[in-house]
């Protein structure tokens, strides 16, 4: 039996506050993560993905999420040992994200322990397959598919490809990027970065990606940028 293609709303935080980025600068103030995270839930979102963009891991606001939330929980940003990735899975979480800047044998340390399905790689880029750290600031010379192969042979058990270029902008994601790391990944690979529709996600989900995340898509009433937060999978 297939597996259901996810539709993914994506949430940012930074300082304890909602907030939304427009290639991965300018954060925009939503209001209060957990009544967002709560509407999503209530909507029946496949899952939930949490990013601290100030790269701190807060174990408090986890925990208030994972308690007012029914969905799987994905979360990013401050996990840098095996420690932090323990804290995060121990309250609430499904699965932690690391960034493109997480060394091979931290990969391998959570998978070891609490298994592939719980490691996402999280590859930041932009539209000419560049893979960036920091925030999207530093370009470490490694090409995406490349550095996708390289987090599957870590342990990672999903790839999330998070495009710079297209973060915020309701561009539509990047399809050619996508296939060209579906062509070498044999794990569940999620795209974010400009979903300007639905359409657009479930025309990746064709391509093979196992699940498509958005932000803005959930977070604004279109273009104009009214926030309205809300949920949909067609």
């Amino acid at each position: 039996m297939a597996l259901e293609k996810r539709i993914i709303p994506t949430l940012q935080l930074a300082y304890r506050r909602a907030v939304k980025t427009v290639n991965f600068s300018d954060p925009r103030y939503l209001g209060d993560p957990v009544n967002i995270a709560k509407i999503w839930s209530e909507h029946e979102a496949h899952e939930i993905i949490i990013i601290d963009i100030t790269h701190h891991l807060n174990v408090e606001m986890l925990k208030r999420i994972a308690r007012n939330v029914f969905v799987p929980v994905s979360y990013g940003g401050g996990i840098e040992t095996l420690d932090d990735a323990r804290e995060a899975l121990k309250w609430g979480c499904e699965k932690v994200i690391l960034g493109c800047c997480a060394s091979k044998v931290l990969i391998r340390e959570i998978a070891d322990e609490a298994g592939s399905q719980s490691v996402v790689a999280s590859l930041d880029h932009d539209d000419y397959g560049n893979t960036f750290i920091d925030g999207g600031k530093t370009d470490i010379e490694m090409d995406i598919v490349n550095r996708a192969k390289d987090a599957q042979a870590a342990g990672a058990g999903e790839i999330m490809l998070h495009s710079i270029t297209r973060d915020g902008t309701f561009q539509g994601l990047n399809r050619a990027l996508a296939n060209q790391v579906l062509q070498v990944v044999n794990i569940p690979v999620c795209v974010c970065g400009g979903a300007s529709s639905i359409d657009d996600m479930k025309a990746v989900h064709e391509l093979g990606a196992s699940g498509c995340a958005a932000g803005s898509l959930f977070c604004f009433d279109g273009p104009a940028r009214n926030v309205l937060v809300s949920y949909r999978r067609n």
